[in-house]
């Protein structure tokens, strides 16, 4: 009898131990539902360090993956930079959780894995967008109506001819980039991105040296 019992008991052990997955199978909201579940508590979640150590590898990993992203252009500069600033507040954020409880509730448990979730699917909602074809129709008039403002400009000496000629330089040089982009293969959002950023940047500095310019003569007017 004591046998039978002896046997039950250790293939009883053997059939829980093989129902229990091991933490490194899961992903991090699959670890979290099956050791913590969904409660919102005030109480201390079990598996502390285990919790803490997916938190850590959940970062390490999304970094990665950003930067390696942006690298390879399936995630503009812009978006990379801001994911990056959300995923450091993220980790600030349950660095608090821990030290101001002496470790994480289940409901800081559960927000903290949101946030990730949330993350991630913004991260590939821009990778998708940036992988999209677009169009460069407003590329074409943004590049237009900035020519036809230097020209303006120069013609009534907003600008100086150095300053004119450095413009001109820049817009030629945009459009030598759109064109590589575009006989490249697909024009992509991505790729719409930076030439949009590039005229950005040009149309600011224009911007920039025809009020210096102009405030620069009223300053003469004065004396």
């Amino acid at each position: 009898m004591q046998t039978k019992l002896r046997i039950l008991i250790s293939a009883m052990s053997l059939l829980m131990m093989s129902a229990t997955p091991s933490a490194s199978a899961l992903s991090l909201e699959k670890m979290v539902e099956y050791y913590v579940g969904t409660k919102q508590g005030t109480s201390l979640a079990p598996n502390q360090k285990l919790i803490a150590d997916s938190f850590d590898k959940r970062i390490s990993q999304l970094s990665s993956a950003i930067t390696a992203d942006e690298k390879a252009g399936k995630l503009p500069a812009d978006d990379a930079a801001k994911f990056k600033f959300e995923l450091n507040w993220i980790k600030n954020q349950y660095q608090r959780y821990q030290q101001s409880d002496g470790g994480y509730t289940h409901g800081e448990t559960n927000l903290v894995v949101q946030d990730f979730r949330e993350l991630s699917e913004q991260i590939q909602t821009v990778r998708h967008r940036s992988a999209a074809p677009a169009s460069y129709t407003d590329i074409n008039v943004k590049q237009a109506e900035l020519r036809t403002r230097l020209e303006a400009a120069a013609r009534d000496q907003s600008l100086n001819r150095a300053e004119a000629d450095s413009i001109r330089y820049s817009l030629r040089w945009i459009d030598k980039l759109k064109a590589d982009l575009i006989s490249s293969g697909e024009f992509t959002r991505a790729d719409h991105d930076v030439v949009n950023s590039a005229l950005n940047r040009v149309n600011n500095r224009l911007t920039r040296w025809i009020n210096n310019n102009i405030a620069s003569e009223s300053d003469n007017d004065t004396f």
